[in-house]
């Protein structure tokens, strides 16, 4: 019993202090309502606020209904409260299944190629917690070609990551 509850009681400070979890207590008094779209109604801090309706808002403007939208290196909620789907089939890529994936980064500008997709996503979070996990650590040649391809439209703020926003050239120079 006395390990249930010790087990019990580190998940929950582990989740506690952990950003990804939602924990409502770690808003305090700042807590704002944002609006996305597929019902994407949550509270955020006062300070995430104007970047996540920012990067909201640019994905829903280079991006129209039906446009493939990627997210790197694992941020499928872009696409859920933008209301943009991805091509993408597993959206979790971290530097373990990049390295135990054959070819990973040819396979991804293939699908770059094939797929066009409007806008593309990177953050620099490091899913793993070191400097290794970061998409352009890990994801060089992807990175690299994305940058060499897709004009950089903004590079937006949220909590404690970038998120770079890159769309496709002939989307970047017309107004939708």
């Amino acid at each position: 019993m006395l390990w249930l509850t010790a087990h019990a009681g580190t998940f929950l400070q582990r989740m506690a202090n952990d950003r990804w979890t939602g924990a409502f207590w770690r808003l305090g008094e700042s807590k704002v309502w944002f609006d996305g779209q597929n019902g994407v109604d949550i509270y955020v801090r006062k300070k995430d606020l104007e970047p996540m309706q920012r990067l909201h808002d640019l994905v829903r403007h280079y991006a129209g209904p039906g446009d493939w939208v990627v997210a790197y290196p694992y941020h499928p909620a872009i696409n859920v409260l933008a209301d943009r789907p991805t091509y993408e089939w597993n959206v979790y890529v971290d530097n373990a299944t990049h390295a135990n994936a054959r070819n990973w980064d040819a396979h991804a500008i293939e699908r770059f190629q094939i797929q066009r997709p409007a806008v593309i996503v990177i953050s620099e979070w490091a899913p793993n917690g070191h400097e290794a996990s970061k998409f352009e650590n890990f994801a060089a040649p992807t990175v690299n070609w994305v940058r060499a391809n897709y004009p950089l439209i903004d590079t937006i703020r949220v909590g404690s990551d970038n998120f770079a926003i890159y769309v496709r050239r002939d989307l970047s120079v017309e107004s939708r």
